[in-house]
Parts: C-alpha cells; sequence; structure tokens
C-alpha cells in the first residue's frame, strides 16, 4: 500500500500542472484577442480618418 501523503502530493502535482496548462491557454487567448482587438482599432481609426478627409 502506498503512502496517503505521498498520494495527495502525486494528486496536487497534478492538479498544479493541469492548472499551469490551463492558464498558458488563457493567456494564448488573451493575447489572440489583444491583437483582434488592436487591428480593429487600426481600422476604425483608418476609417475615421478616410472619412474626415472626404
Amino acid at each position: 500500500m502506498r503512502d496517503p501523503i505521498e498520494e495527495r502530493l502525486q494528486d496536487l502535482e497534478r492538479l498544479v500542472l493541469k492548472q499551469a496548462e490551463r492558464i498558458d491557454a488563457l493567456e494564448d487567448a488573451l493575447t489572440v484577442m489583444h491583437r483582434a482587438a488592436q487591428r480593429d482599432l487600426l481600422a476604425k481609426m483608418k476609417e475615421t480618418s478616410g472619412t474626415k478627409a472626404a
């Protein structure tokens, strides 16, 4: 029989690794959203400057 404390520590280690993977995925998603927002903002700025010049 394995030591219950060792089993619990291994369970916690797996949970920490899983959470780290989730955090990485969230950071990646935020980066993508940030880039998309920047592109949208630039496009809107170009539209606005284009309509003012006309």
